[in-house]
């Protein structure tokens, strides 16, 4: 084989590993992308389940105050069971 084809092999063989290169560089910027954004999504979803719990922990806290505890033992067993799968 010639020099010069040795050389031009050389050549598209580096542009194909700097091409390579970029290509995965790329995918790899994307991936983390992705992640921050699902990282950001689950953190919101925690956020939400906290202020609902403490919504929940006021309503039950109001229903205790005007005397409808009974009520809500029997609501509390009902979502009991049907957590249990009774």
């Amino acid at each position: 084989m010639e020099v010069s084809a040795i050389k031009k092999e050389i050549r598209m063989a580096k542009q194909h590993a700097a091409n390579e290169k970029f290509r995965l560089e790329s995918d790899i910027n994307d991936l983390e992308a992705q992640q921050i954004e699902e990282m950001e999504s689950i953190a919101n979803e925690r956020k939400e389940i906290l202020r609902l719990q403490e919504e929940m922990r006021k309503m039950r806290a109001s229903l205790v105050e005007r005397g409808h505890s009974a009520a809500l033992n029997e609501f509390d067993i009902k979502m009991g069971n049907l957590q249990n799968g009774v």
